[in-house]
C-alpha cells in the first residue's frame, strides 16, 4: 500500500481516497484454465515480473492544480494482489507446480486483505475518523469498487 496523509493544518485530514489498483481478472472457461491463469499470474511458470510504476495522477495527485479538490486528502493506494478484484475468500490454497516442478501454494484472498488493509488504516493511520471516503479504482480496481462498496459502507465503517 503506498499512503499519502494530509498536513494535520489541512481543512480536509479527516478525508480520504481510496484507490483499487487495477491489473486484469485471471479467468478461464473451466475451473482448470482459471487456475491456470491465476498460475500465470502468480509467476508459477517463470514469467517476468514487469517492472511499472503505478499511476498515482488524477484523484491521487497532490498537485492542487490537476487535482484541485482532493490534493489535500488522505490518500491511500492499495495494490492489486490476486487477480480477483479484491473479491476472493478462499480458506484452502490451490496447490500447483512451479517451473522447477516444486509444490507451490496460490492464496486466493483479496477481500481479506481488503479488509486487512482498511483495518490497518482505521486502527493506525487515523481513518477511523474519516468523514468523507471515496473508494475509486482504475480497470480491474474499478470493478473492485462495485464488489467491495458495500462491504466497506456496511461492516467495516463506523456510519456515525
Amino acid at each position: 500500500m503506498e499512503l499519502r496523509l494530509a498536513d494535520d493544518s489541512s481543512p480536509n485530514n479527516d478525508k480520504w481516497v481510496l484507490f483499487l489498483e487495477g491489473g486484469g481478472w485471471c479467468y478461464g472457461a473451466t475451473e482448470e484454465a482459471t487456475i491456470a491463469a491465476c498460475k500465470g499470474r502468480a509467476r508459477f511458470h517463470g514469467e517476468k515480473e514487469q517492472d511499472e510504476t503505478p499511476d498515482y495522477g488524477g484523484v491521487m495527485s497532490s498537485n492542487s492544480t490537476t487535482n484541485p479538490d482532493f490534493f489535500n486528502w488522505n490518500s491511500a493506494f492499495l495494490h492489486y494482489c490476486d487477480g480477483t478484484s479484491f473479491a476472493s475468500s478462499r480458506s484452502d490454497p490451490i496447490e500447483s507446480l512451479d517451473a522447477d516442478n516444486n509444490t507451490a501454494l496460490m492464496y486466493m484472498r483479496g477481500r481479506n486483505i481488503f479488509d486487512a488493509d482498511i483495518n490497518f488504516l482505521q486502527t493506525e493511520q487515523g481513518m477511523e475518523f474519516a468523514t468523507e471516503i471515496i473508494l475509486t479504482g482504475g480497470s480491474a480496481g474499478g470493478l473492485a469498487v462495485f464488489f467491495n462498496i458495500d462491504h466497506l459502507a456496511e461492516e467495516l465503517v463506523d456510519p456515525r
